[in-house]
C-alpha cells in the first residue's frame, strides 16, 4: 500500500531496495528521489522517514563488522547532504544526537554493540553533535539486515505515527497507519454515507474524516463502554460521527443506505469472537453487511481470520466481489485487508 501511496503522491521516485518484515514486524522500503524530502513527512501510510546518510554492504557477520559500520559511517559522502536537508525540512541545524540500532541475522555482536560503533563514528565525523539519550534532535537509525547495513536520519517525528485526531485507544484499536491505509483503499469520496459497524474507540472513522468530507460517518459497537470511548474521541476531534450500541449482526439501518464500510471486526485474541467461532460470526456478519451497503458500494474489512472469511464470501448472494487481498501485520500478528464490492 505504501508503495502506490508515493507512486501516486511521488511519480519520479525509484524503489531501490526492500527489505520486508525484517524483523517479523518492520519493514523497510529504500526510494530514490532527487527532490521533496520534507513532503514525505505527510505520507499517511507510512510510520518513519528516513534520509539515508550511510550505506556498508559485505558487512562481517563477526566483530569486525563493528569497525566497517563505523568506517562506512566516518567515510559516507552522503551525511552531509542529509544534514543540509534535514536542516531545511526542520528549520534549523540540529546540536544533539542519539542513535537507534535494529538488525536481523545471525550477528556475533549484540544490537546495542553495533549502535555503540555508529555512535563513536559520529561523535568523530561531527564533532558539533552532542550524543544524548533521549529527546535528540536528530536520531540516526542503523538497520543491519544480514550482511547490509543502512544508516538514516529520521526526518519524521512521534506524530506521523499518531492518530489525526486526539485519540483514547483500546487493547486492540488499530495503528493510525492502517487505518490511514484501509481509508485509502475505499477511495473516499465527498458524498460517502461511511459505516464502521464495529467502530471501537472509533479509529477509522477518525482516518476517514481526516482524509476528506464525507456525508455521513455511522459507527456502533456491542460494548457501550466503546460507543462512550467513540463518543468522547469524536468530540474531542470536532468530528460529527453518529454513534449507536448495536449488534453488527443485526444492524438497526436500512437496506443499501451506505457507500463504503470500513471495519476491523474481532481477532479473537484480545476480543473474542461472538457466537459459536470465526466462521458463523463471518457468515452473519458478510450477509449483514451486504445488505446495508449500495450496489456500487465498497467494503474494506480487516481481519486474522482470513480463512473463514473465506469460506463465508462463498455462497454469498447477492455475492460480493474480492477487488483486493493485502497481507499486513497487526501487533505483531499476520491479517488480511479484504477489498470487496457490490459491482
Amino acid at each position: 500500500m505504501i508503495t502506490e501511496e508515493i507512486a501516486a503522491r511521488f511519480p519520479a521516485a525509484e524503489l531501490a531496495g526492500a527489505w520486508r518484515q525484517f524483523d517479523e514486524r518492520t519493514s523497510l522500503l529504500e526510494f530514490r528521489l532527487l527532490d521533496d524530502w520534507c513532503a514525505w513527512r505527510s505520507l499517511d501510510t507510512a510510520e518513519d522517514v528516513f534520509l539515508l546518510v550511510a550505506r556498508a554492504r559485505d558487512v562481517q557477520t563477526d566483530r569486525r563488522g563493528l569497525n566497517e559500520l563505523g568506517a562506512a559511517t566516518l567515510g559516507s559522502k552522503l551525511l552531509a547532504a542529509g544534514l543540509d536537508n534535514f536542516a531545511r525540512c526542520w528549520g534549523q541545524m540540529p546540536r544533539t544526537f542519539r542513535v537507534v540500532a535494529r538488525k536481523a541475522g545471525a550477528h556475533a555482536y549484540r544490537r546495542v554493540d553495533a549502535q555503540v560503533a555508529v555512535e563513536r563514528a559520529l561523535g568523530t565525523r561531527l564533532p558539533q553533535l552532542r550524543l544524548v539519550e533521549d529527546d535528540a534532535d536528530a536520531e540516526f537509525w542503523l538497520t543491519v539486515v544480514g550482511t547490509t547495513a543502512l544508516l538514516g536520519l529520521r526526518l519524521s517525528s512521534a506524530a506521523m505515527r499518531g492518530p489525526s485526531y486526539p485519540l483514547t485507544s483500546l487493547p486492540a484499536s488499530l495503528k493510525p497507519s492502517v487505518a490511514r491505509a484501509m481509508v485509502r483503499l475505499s477511495r473516499p469520496r465527498p458524498d460517502d454515507r461511511v459505516l464502521d459497524p464495529l467502530c471501537g474507540a472509533g479509529t477509522l472513522l477518525l482516518e476517514r474524516a481526516a482524509s476528506g468530507p464525507a456525508a455521513a460517518l455511522l459507527g456502533g459497537d456491542r460494548a457501550p463502554e466503546a460507543v462512550d470511548v467513540a463518543t468522547a474521541n469524536a468530540a474531542a476531534a470536532g468530528v460529527p460521527v453518529s454513534l449507536e450500541e448495536w449488534d453488527a449482526l443485526a444492524l438497526p439501518l436500512p437496506d443499501r443506505c451506505v457507500d463504503a464500510i470500513l471495519t476491523n471486526p474481532p481477532f479473537g485474541k484480545r476480543v473474542q469472537i461472538p457466537g459459536d467461532g470465526p466462521y458463523p460470526f463471518y457468515r452473519r456478519l458478510l450477509r449483514e453487511l451486504r445488505r446495508v451497503l449500495a450496489a456500487d458500494g465498497r467494503l474494506v474489512l480487516l481481519t486474522s481470520q482470513t480463512d473463514a472469511m473465506l469460506r463465508a464470501m462463498r455462497g454469498l448472494e447477492p455475492a460480493l466481489i474480492l477487488h483486493r487481498r493485502l497481507s499486513v501485520l497487526v501487533r505483531g500478528e499476520r491479517a488480511t485487508i479484504f477489498v470487496l464490492g457490490g459491482e
